[in-house]
């Protein structure tokens, strides 16, 4: 199960194993997690058996995570998915590598799993959490049609610390 961004710069598809080999050098010990909930994996050992699982997961349709793949190296840069959460809305987040950051591919990417969310889920809203302050991410979602719903004051602890975050929305 692939999915490409329109223009074809990004493609979206399940999890593999061996994109831990990337991805984990992109993740952990990086900025990157100081802009999601999650801290990132122990090892690398433990990112390679969650991607292993998850993989096969978004194959059975039962999870909808899939690796971000620039088309221009066909190398792994990052990972998005689209979620229920508790509360029975529909979320989305995403990390991209630093490496590749600024170039318009998590834009790209989101704009891919908008419209898998969109055309494959059957969804007609999609909510984005951020983190307040964090401007790429907010505008990476604006530019897909996500707008400002909500400012959550102190909805996530990371580290010991509270912090806000933007809620945008896309309706179909």
């Amino acid at each position: 199960m692939t999915f490409r961004s329109t223009n074809g710069r990004v493609l979206l598809r399940a999890c593999a194993p061996e994109d831990a080999d990337v991805l984990y050098g992109d993740l952990v010990g990086t900025r990157v997690t100081d802009t999601i909930v999650w801290d990132g994996p122990e090892s690398l050992e433990e990112y390679r058996q969650g991607l292993r699982e998850r993989g096969c997961l978004t194959r059975a349709r039962a999870l909808h995570l899939f690796t971000v793949v620039d088309t221009s190296t066909n190398g792994p840069i990052g990972t998005i998915d689209v979620r229920r959460a508790s509360d029975g809305t529909w979320t989305t987040g995403l990390w991209i590598a630093e490496r590749v950051q600024g170039r318009g591919l998590g834009t790209d990417a989101v704009e891919a799993i908008t419209r898998y969310a969109v055309d494959e889920l059957g969804l007609s809203t999609v909510e984005a959490h951020v983190f307040v302050g964090n401007e790429a991410s907010r505008r990476v979602f604006e530019k897909n049609g996500y707008g400002l719903t909500e400012t959550r004051p102190g909805a996530v602890t990371k580290r010991g610390r509270t912090i806000d975050e933007w809620v945008l929305v896309h309706r179909v």
